[in-house]
């Protein structure tokens, strides 16, 4: 709901000027979840691409990235079911991951990559709970040796690293613990 409230409020918009029923449950709503889901496989798909392009040349990285549409569920979710899950959490893990390489490789911008991480991160389980285990991936990508996991684990457990992951989680969680709160 978080990721597809943008694209509500401008069929909620629609709705009102070219006066249909506001509902939420209309024909233009139904349409913009189409929509919702095209944006998101596109931006995944966009997210992916430059992940790999920083491991493999861009026929491959491409080539890749096409099969994860062609041979996958992704385009089933992305064209059908475009309010399950799979379409949205294929986006956030994508971006996860393209943010995870810059914050490993730029230094002197890791505090600012860190923070989009742990958004996204927190957006990866708000959306599904499971998704969560993508967490491994930051001491384990690009680790060579023992002491570049050593290194690695150092560095995203300095106290300001910590401090933002939770702010973020809290942020991104608030709205779910209220509305829990409201029906309960």
């Amino acid at each position: 709901a978080v990721l597809t409230l943008p694209f509500f409020l401008v069929a909620h918009a629609a709705s009102l000027i070219f006066d249909l029923e506001p509902d939420g449950f209309g024909p233009l709503y139904f349409k913009m979840t189409n929509i919702t889901a095209a944006f998101y496989l596109s931006l995944g798909l966009l997210y992916l691409f430059g992940f790999l392009k920083k491991y493999f040349s861009k026929s491959t990285a491409f080539l890749t990235t096409f099969m994860v549409v062609a041979g996958t569920n992704l385009f089933y979710y992305s064209i059908s079911d475009t309010f399950m899950s799979h379409t949205y959490s294929f986006a956030l893990i994508s971006m996860f991951l393209f943010y995870l390489k810059r914050f490993i490789d730029n230094e002197s911008k890791a505090t600012k990559y860190w923070i989009i991480i742990s958004i996204l991160l927190a957006l990866i389980t708000l959306i599904r709970i499971p998704n969560i285990i993508i967490i491994l991936f930051i001491p384990f990508l690009d680790i060579h040796r023992f002491s570049d996991l050593k290194r690695r684990l150092s560095r995203i457990f300095q106290i300001k690293y910590i401090l933002i992951s939770l702010f973020s989680f809290f942020l991104i969680f608030l709205p779910q613990m209220l509305y829990w709160k409201f029906i309960s």
